[in-house]
């Protein structure tokens, strides 16, 4: 899948979420009158998934976070091969004077 094909997904699967959860509470409020067996069964797929994305998501957060931390110890790294004592180039300019 594209990016941007990814990125629609994203975008329409949480607007198709937020639309569940006014489903969800409605039915609660009615006391689940107006649901029949196949929402029913639908909910309890949506559970299962939806377990699968909480685990998915904290797998995401926590290599994302390990991977900006590889990120930032790069790039500190790469600036210390570069550090250049700026006191020791002053002192080369005055005792050419």
């Amino acid at each position: 899948m594209s990016p941007s094909m990814s990125y629609c997904a994203m975008e329409n699967t949480v607007s198709e979420l937020e639309q569940v959860v006014e489903i969800l509470e409605e039915a609660i409020r009615n006391n689940y009158h107006d649901m029949n067996s196949y929402e029913v069964d639908s909910l309890d797929r949506l559970e299962s998934l939806s377990k699968d994305v909480v685990k998915l998501l904290k797998q995401f957060h926590t290599n994302r976070i390990k991977h900006k931390d590889h990120e930032a110890d790069e790039a500190m790294d790469a600036d210390d091969e570069w550090d250049i004592d700026d006191d020791d180039s002053d002192d080369d300019v005055e005792s050419e004077q």
